[in-house]
């Protein structure tokens, strides 16, 4: 009776619903497995409050942990890294050191070229000889002159 009144609308939001309320379900199922065993016909919600009283009795348990003992396995689980990020980058400088040599010694086997034939002679311009002409510069100074007073010298 009620699905005859609903719209088309409404009956693809519901169906959406739906789908998003399985794919929870799921993913909270796919949780509790991980965090606590396996759900054994349990509701997602049953589970959901499960996983909460899990983590608050781990807060429970984390305040009554030694700031002390926190600092030591921090400080420790850090040097591990530290040390773990060292062996990476001294494995990568001797991978490639590795590569350098080895191009290197490929390099060196390599046959010789030998140059055969006539050298080839670049082009260039023709060193050119400047010789100075005390005429030739008295005329273009005489020209400049000429060409200031016509352009600058006031008209009588």
């Amino acid at each position: 009776e009620f699905k005859g009144t609903l719209t088309d609308g409404s009956l693809k939001r519901n169906e959406k619903i739906e789908k998003d309320l399985q794919y929870f379900s799921e993913l909270i199922g796919k949780i509790y497995e991980k965090c606590i065993g396996k759900a054994k016909g349990l509701s997602a919600l049953l589970m959901l409050e499960r996983i909460e009283s899990a983590i608050e009795s781990l807060y429970d348990r984390l305040a009554k942990v030694k700031p002390e003992f926190i600092e030591i396995k921090q400080k420790k689980r850090d040097e591990e890294r530290s040390e773990q990020h060292r062996l990476a980058m001294a494995e990568k400088k001797e991978a490639e050191q590795r590569l350098k040599y080895e191009q290197a010694v490929e390099r060196a086997q390599m046959p010789i070229k030998r140059r055969t034939g006539r050298p080839k002679v670049r082009r260039m311009l023709p060193i050119a000889i400047h010789q100075f002409d005390p005429e030739k510069l008295s005329a273009e100074r005489l020209e400049r002159e000429r060409i200031e007073r016509l352009l600058y010298q006031p008209e009588e």
